[in-house]
């Protein structure tokens, strides 16, 4: 958890690898949180662990860490602020693809001056403006020039600038996609599980006050089987299941009779998922043993999504994902078109000193 935490806060220091018209302001949070205590890093330490040359491309050219080293160095004394410490384990972890993903930067600027495209300084001054105009633009827009050690506005926007044309070569290779309905359909097809609603109620007789929480003791299971026997054989003998719900089952459902209403595939446990699926509508199952103790399911109706409802949003999916592959597929011709050998390596924990 640790790891991740820190991952997700200092991968903000490729921000560098969009332009600001590619970012978004965060938004306030409805509640202040409690101020986190910093802690102690030692950032010129951790960056001296970096390689001076991040990689070898072309006729023996190299791109080096000097503008990612700056822009990280700002990043780890960020996260250290906010209580986050950046050890050489997880700078060791980070750092190959953080370095990669810098230099294909690189690549991808020096292929759009190839291609023709050019710096638009007066876009990144328009997309400034209209940053500043959100909540907290300026401190964000200040920010960011902090990270990358910009003392100027005009020496900002041509950074920007120059960053951008890789942002739009990459649009380029995207715009072209087209998704035919044909393809969407078909995905609707083979997945139709996604689009189906199902109801259900049920009974339930949990293990503990704290269902799901820990595994069941003996006793606890065998009480909550011995609960829902009993409640299934008063069911057999004619009783309603609405009212046995509401005056066995241990779940805030059964102020509603059980009712549990509609829900997508995925969205409850795998055994009561399963043990629905084989129930036609008013159906109800044998005791079903989940991780909150043993159920009692009655099927309600299952609702098939119309595709017409649900075409633009599988069309959209699909884009992204051919989007995604689009993009990765474009860098790694360019790797290959650039000759790109990374040379950063993973550095070697630091070993306690022995006495």
């Amino acid at each position: 958890m640790k790891f991740l935490k820190i991952r997700n806060f200092i991968a903000a220091a490729l921000i560098a690898t969009a332009p600001v018209m590619a970012q978004t302001a965060p938004p306030a949070p409805p509640v202040a949180p409690a101020a986190p205590k910093p802690v102690s890093v030692d950032v010129d330490a951790l960056l001296k662990l970096i390689p001076e040359k991040l990689a070898k491309y072309g006729d023996n050219q190299f791109i080096t860490s000097k503008d990612l080293k700056t822009v990280l160095g700002f990043q780890i004394k960020r996260a250290a602020q906010m209580g986050q410490a950046l050890t050489p384990e997880l700078l060791n972890r980070l750092l190959p693809e953080m370095s990669e993903t810098f230099v294909m930067q690189e690549i991808a600027i020096q292929e759009a001056a190839k291609q023709g495209i050019k710096p638009a300084p007066d876009e990144i001054k328009k997309d400034i403006f209209e940053l500043k105009k959100t909540p907290q633009g300026i401190e964000r827009m200040k920010m960011l020039m902090e990270q990358s050690n910009i003392k100027t506005e005009d020496e900002f926007i041509a950074q920007q600038a120059r960053m951008q044309t890789a942002y739009k070569l990459l649009q380029q290779q995207v715009d072209k996609l087209d998704i035919p309905e044909a393809d969407a359909k078909k995905f609707y097809d083979e997945n139709s599980k996604y689009f189906t609603k199902l109801s259900a109620s049920h009974i339930l007789a949990a293990f503990s006050d704290e269902p799901g929480k820990a595994a069941p003791t003996k006793e606890q299971e065998e009480a909550a089987l011995k609960k829902i026997n009993d409640v299934h054989k008063k069911l057999k003998d004619g009783g309603k299941f609405e009212d046995l719900a509401k005056e066995h089952s241990d779940c805030p459902s059964k102020a509603k009779g059980g009712d549990l209403g509609e829900f997508a595939s995925g969205q409850m446990v795998p055994e009561f998922e399963k043990a629905l699926l084989e129930l036609k509508a008013g159906d109800v199952s044998d005791p079903v043993k989940t991780q909150f103790g043993y159920h009692l399911i009655k099927a309600g109706d299952k609702k098939v999504v119309p595709f017409e409802e649900v075409k633009d949003s599988i069309i959209q999916h699909l884009r992204k994902t051919k989007e995604a592959e689009t993009v990765k597929a474009f860098v790694e011709g360019l790797k290959k078109s650039y000759k790109v050998e990374m040379l950063v390596k993973p550095v070697a924990p630091i070993q306690p000193e022995q006495d």
